[in-house]
């Protein structure tokens, strides 16, 4: 008899094309439309890979953590429901969505939309497990995914650096303190800047079908890929 899967919540941090500035280091190098059109191409890969993942996981829920008041872009978002990701630095922004994830039960799973690369295959390794906590690193320091059930104050979010090389490394020596067990996922590039579309480019060619949401991301990637 195989034992029921427990339930888990998915928050993907996004922000609302025009209200919000969006892919701002990139759009630098290769102009705010083109950067526009990529942010549009990942959400829909991520999407695209959360539908496959809730169609073999029922017990799997996502949601859009919007950085916007909800009654501002209720029009925008259709794909799954919205959580506002509240005021505050983005350690605060973090904790607010892990609390509200793992307040539904089970496992919270926070990921952005910058590694529209992430394949289900991923998602599921972070949901089955056992470890306290999970997390993918980022190539450039960060982490593009952190998966986990336990409490975790705003007091910890607030005790990692972000945006920096040693994001992910202090992200783990923080956990390990509070002695939780920890895995990693394979890492993976997340995009801030133009330099970062050939190696998501080159991540992605192990996972594209044809008619996939990936396959149009891939073939626009090929015009930044040297």
């Amino acid at each position: 008899m195989v034992a029921a899967r427990s339930c888990a919540h998915v928050g993907i941090f996004v922000k609302t094309k025009g209200l919000t500035p969006l892919k701002t280091r990139l759009a630098q190098s290769i102009g705010a439309k083109a950067a526009n059109e990529f942010y549009d191409l990942a959400i829909d890969c991520v999407c695209e890979t959360l539908l496959e993942l809730a169609q073999k996981r029922p017990e799997v829920a996502s949601f859009f953590a919007v950085s916007e008041p909800l009654r501002d872009v209720q029009h925008y978002w259709r794909t799954f429901p919205l959580l506002w990701q509240g005021d505050g630095d983005l350690a605060a922004r973090l904790f607010s969505i892990y609390q509200q994830l793992t307040d539904r039960g089970g496992k919270g799973v926070l990921i952005g939309a910058d590694a529209p690369q992430i394949p289900l295959e991923y998602f599921e390794q972070a949901l089955d497990s056992s470890q306290d906590v999970v997390i993918g690193p980022a190539k450039d320091g960060g982490f593009y995914l952190f998966a986990s059930s336990k409490p975790l104050s705003l007091e910890f979010w607030q005790s990692i650096p972000y945006s920096c090389e040693t994001t992910f490394t202090c992200l783990a020596q923080a956990l390990d303190e509070r002695n939780l067990s920890l895995e990693f996922l394979p890492p993976l590039t997340d995009v801030d800047y133009e330099e970062d579309l050939s190696a998501v480019a080159s991540e992605c060619r192990p996972w594209v079908r044809e008619g996939s949401s990936l396959k149009a991301l891939s073939e626009w990637l090929r015009s930044y890929t040297p």
